[in-house]
């Protein structure tokens, strides 16, 4: 998976060297999702600020035996917290879809890669040895495993 962070920063490149693979990956909806989780984060960690700041002031009325304030600051604490739990469970959701978008997102491609539409245009670099000659025609990974019952094929949804 790549890094959030990576994406983030170098933004225009992974794109780029993304869109060598010839799909569209999502790269845009990755980076509107991690806004919002930052602002969702962020909005969390106020709302727990405030709570926190209200139980030190909700300990210190009740000690200076003002409980009609202290209760009132308690229910504004209450609500504090529904908020809390709300914004927890959305940053929950948020953390999950963007990482299944992560997860979808290929390793970059290197630089010298050549960029081509299908196998044809692979580029042979070096020939080590003679090529093995069979009197049968070899199968592939994928057909094997699925003749011994070792491989599933997975399609995306």
């Amino acid at each position: 998976m790549l890094d959030l962070k990576l994406i983030l920063k170098n933004f225009e490149e992974v794109e780029k060297r993304l869109s060598l693979r010839g799909e569209d990956y999502g790269l845009s909806e990755i980076r509107q999702l991690a806004e919002v989780r930052g602002k969702t984060q962020n909005q969390l960690d106020q709302l727990r600020s405030e709570r926190n700041r209200l139980s030190k002031e909700i300990g210190r009325l009740f000690r200076e035996g003002e409980k009609s304030q202290a209760e009132r600051l308690k229910e504004q604490a209450g609500k504090i917290s529904e908020q809390v739990k709300k914004l927890e469970e959305e940053l929950s959701e948020l953390e999950k879809e963007l990482e299944d978008k992560l997860l979808r997102i290929p390793n970059l491609p290197h630089p010298s890669v050549p960029v081509g539409e299908g196998e044809e245009d692979n580029q042979v670099v070096r020939v080590v040895g003679e090529p093995r000659k069979f009197d049968f025609s070899p199968r592939d990974h994928i057909e094997l495993g699925e003749l011994l019952g070792i491989c599933l094929l997975y399609t995306s949804p």
